[in-house]
């Protein structure tokens, strides 16, 4: 791209795991992908799975070398098969999550590396870790959004507040941040327990317009894209997965359209 203008940048967070934070954080960047829109990846969780989900090749660098100055952007920079760009990530992440804690400013690292890439994407998206250290605190410092993915259980909701906690004092350095929605996955419709529909129906009391209106269905397809490493659109299109997130996907860049991005 030839223009300079500021990608969107929006933190895909849960502090719990198999919410199906990585996989809405890849597929979403693929249905921009099929929409002509150019995404970046970045795998900010030191267990790297939105990284293996693209590339099972080795990583040399990652977005810890890059945020460190230990690598460049275009040796960390890996374009995986299906046309997504990725930053990765590995174990050693978690070595430069501790090594933050003692520096100053410590919360800008990540927003530097994303200044290298201004002009070249329309968009962002960042797998956070299932914790809000230091690592996520870079994430929510350096977008514009975060959205978050939730299960139908009686977690969700105390998992919501304490994100939103953190993102509220995090808004104190970057006032621009938002919550973009809140985003239920693995949802059976035609489930009949209690639980999952009282739930369900308290997020939608709560929420109002910040639930999404799109709920990502139980899919297997899904799980089986990861396996053969590619997104749900490369490896099966016409797919319940495919068709929910590019409905969720749709509803995002609505969204971001409805509100002002500096």
């Amino acid at each position: 791209m030839e223009n300079n203008k500021k990608p969107v940048v929006i933190s895909i967070i849960n502090l719990k795991g198999g919410v199906g934070k990585t996989t809405t954080a890849v597929n979403v960047a693929a249905a921009l992908r099929e929409l002509g829109k150019r995404s970046l990846l970045v795998d900010l969780d030191s267990q790297g799975s939105a990284t293996r989900s693209l590339h099972r090749g080795s990583v040399e660098y990652t977005v810890g070398d890059l945020m460190f100055g230990q690598s460049g952007l275009e040796e960390t920079l890996i374009s995986s098969q299906v046309g997504i760009d990725l930053l990765p990530s590995n174990i050693e992440l978690a070595d430069y999550e501790r090594s933050l804690t003692t520096l100053k400013n410590y919360h800008t690292y990540l927003a530097k590396v994303f200044k290298q890439v201004s002009g070249e994407y329309d968009f962002i998206l960042i797998d956070c870790p299932p914790s809000l250290g230091n690592l996520t605190v870079n994430a929510l410092y350096a977008s514009d959004y975060y959205l978050v993915p939730v299960l139908t259980d009686f977690y969700s909701l105390d998992g919501i507040k304490n994100i939103t906690t953190t993102a509220h004092k995090v808004q104190q350095l970057n006032p621009e941040l938002n919550l973009l929605g809140v985003l239920v996955t693995r949802y059976n419709v035609n489930d009949k327990k209690i639980v999952d529909r009282q739930v369900f129906e308290k997020l939608q009391s709560v929420l109002g317009e910040l639930l999404f209106e799109t709920t990502i269905r139980v899919n297997n397809p899904l799980k089986d894209a990861v396996i053969n490493t590619q997104d749900i659109f490369t490896f099966d299109s016409k797919s319940n997965g495919a068709q929910d997130y590019a409905a969720l996907t749709q509803e995002i860049l609505n969204r971001v359209g409805a509100v002002k991005v500096s």
